[in-house]
C-alpha cells in the first residue's frame, strides 16, 4: 500500500476550465479548455486532450458570481490518463504560485463553484430527462 505524501487532501470536483501555456511569462498558444477534477490548497488537477510542455499554465473559470477567477500554476507532471480505455486524455498536476492566500482564494472559489453548480441543477429541477436513477434521484452530472 502507498503512503499518500501529499501536503494538502483534495477534494474532487469536476469545473471547466481555460488554461493557458507561458514560456517566461510569453503565453505560447491559444487558451484551451480542460476540466478540473481535484483541487488542494496547492494544486489542481487538470484534464485535457493535449500534453502540458510548459513550466507555467494559468489557469480561470467563471465563479458563482460570474467573475473570472484565475491563477499562475507551475506544471509537475503531464502525462496520459489511466482510465482504463484509450480515450485520449491526459491528466496534468499543476501546483499554485501566489500568495498563500491567493491560493486559498481560488481553491474556495473553484469548490463553491462547483458545490453551488450541482445544488442548483438539483433545486432548479434542471435535471435532463434521462438523468436520474431508478429511485427518482438526480444522478452526478456535473
Amino acid at each position: 500500500m502507498s503512503v499518500n505524501r501529499r501536503k494538502y487532501p483534495r477534494v474532487h470536483i469536476h469545473v471547466p476550465v481555460i488554461y493557458t501555456l507561458f514560456e517566461d511569462q510569453s503565453k505560447t498558444g491559444p487558451e484551451a479548455i480542460g476540466i478540473a477534477l481535484d483541487v488542494s490548497l496547492g494544486g489542481l488537477l487538470l484534464e485535457s486532450l493535449d500534453f502540458v510542455a510548459t513550466e507555467y499554465v494559468g489557469v480561470s473559470f467563471i465563479d458563482i458570481e460570474n467573475k473570472v477567477v484565475q491563477i499562475g500554476c507551475k506544471m509537475v507532471y503531464s502525462r496520459k490518463a489511466d482510465l482504463g480505455t484509450d480515450q485520449g486524455l491526459v491528466h496534468t498536476g499543476l501546483s499554485f504560485q501566489g500568495t498563500e492566500l491567493e491560493q486559498a482564494d481560488f481553491a474556495a472559489k473553484i469548490i463553491r463553484a462547483y458545490f453551488y453548480g450541482r445544488k442548483r441543477l438539483i433545486d432548479q429541477n434542471a435535471v435532463p430527462a434521462g438523468s436520474i436513477d431508478l429511485a427518482g434521484r438526480p444522478l452526478d452530472l456535473v
